[in-house]
């Protein structure tokens, strides 16, 4: 088997590779010399040998008659003595101190650790579902039939259809349905990325959406699609219209103020959705969009919406 070859790249990187190895070696040597763990005193050797492999990437020439610093010099023989090694010489040194630093320069990750890293804000799943349904929903996918495991998150009544309640997760085991229940803000994802919570007894989203209803020229009411959510998640809400000029911040309040309807005025506002960005410290979850219901007309009588650009009401 032939030797590496040898050229800038792949010599500029193990300099910054080979460094980064000696340190992380050093660390553990230190830290088992710190707990007595002699298992570490290995690394020792790693650390000087990752720092002589780095030492022998600095002496490397880019070029193969010597000329380390395109100065077209032959720095082979300066004062009389090499300062540089051959390329052959650092082929053998990079091959054997390539397996022992093959991560880029990085230490190796823990293993007892996530990987990826776990994102802080990302809300602990607890349950996962195909879908949020309706009780009536139970016949139709009982009849499809459903697979060993298939799970639904029950979360309204429209239909009563026993044995099947709201705040259930039914999860089919072949014949019936096995139950479980959702505690206090525990999170049920679907399988189309929607997030549903309970605080009390009643699911809702964990990121509520709103509803925003013409109230009269220039004022619109507003109120969470799930105020038994707002009124007890203690975040700050920052409510927002999609407008011409993109998204804009309308007002921030409390969340738990979103939970009883409330009238604003608009006045100035053409915007065709609404959406809440709810922050808590430093973490930051976006609600889905709604468009406001609807959009008002302004008297006389005989005005007709239909014959113009609706964003031109007030």
């Amino acid at each position: 088997m032939g030797l590496m070859v040898i050229n800038l790249a792949s010599v500029e990187q193990r300099r910054i590779n080979y460094a980064c190895c000696a340190m992380s070696y050093m660390d553990k040597y230190l830290n088992g010399l710190k707990y007595g763990d002699v298992s570490c005193n290995n690394y020792r050797n790693l650390w000087l040998y990752m720092l002589w492999a780095k030492s022998v990437a600095d002496r490397t020439p880019y070029f193969e008659n010597g000329d380390w610093n395109y100065d077209f010099n032959n720095d082979f023989n300066v004062y009389g003595f090499s300062e540089c090694v051959s390329h052959d010489f650092a082929a053998k040194v990079f091959e054997k101190a390539d397996c022992l630093c093959s991560q880029c320069g990085c230490p190796p990750q823990d293993e007892s650790s996530d990987f990826p890293p776990t994102d802080p804000c990302e809300p602990v799943i607890n349950f996962n579902v195909i879908a949020a349904v309706d009780t009536g929903a139970r016949a139709a996918i009982q009849a499809g039939p459903p697979a060993i495991g298939d799970s639904y998150y029950v979360v309204t009544n429209n239909v009563p259809s026993l044995p099947w309640v709201v705040g259930i997760v039914a999860t089919w085991n072949g014949t019936s349905w096995n139950t479980a229940i959702p505690t206090y803000g525990q999170v049920v994802s679907t399988s189309s990325g929607e997030l549903w919570t309970v605080y009390l007894t009643t699911p809702g989203l964990l990121y509520p959406t709103v509803t925003m209803t013409f109230v009269s020229p220039g004022t619109y009411s507003l109120v969470s699609n799930y105020p038994q959510i707002s009124s007890l998640a203690g975040r700050t809400a920052t409510v927002q219209f999609l407008t011409s000029g993109g998204w804009q911040t309308f007002i921030q309040v409390p969340e738990a103020d979103l939970a009883t309807l409330t009238n604003y005025d608009v006045s100035g506002w053409a915007f065709t959705s609404v959406r809440v960005i709810y922050t808590t410290n430093d973490c930051e979850w976006t609600s889905g969009e709604t468009p406001p219901e609807p959009l008002g007309c302004e008297l006389p009588r005989d005005h007709d919406c239909n014959d113009h650009d609706t964003l031109d009401h007030s």
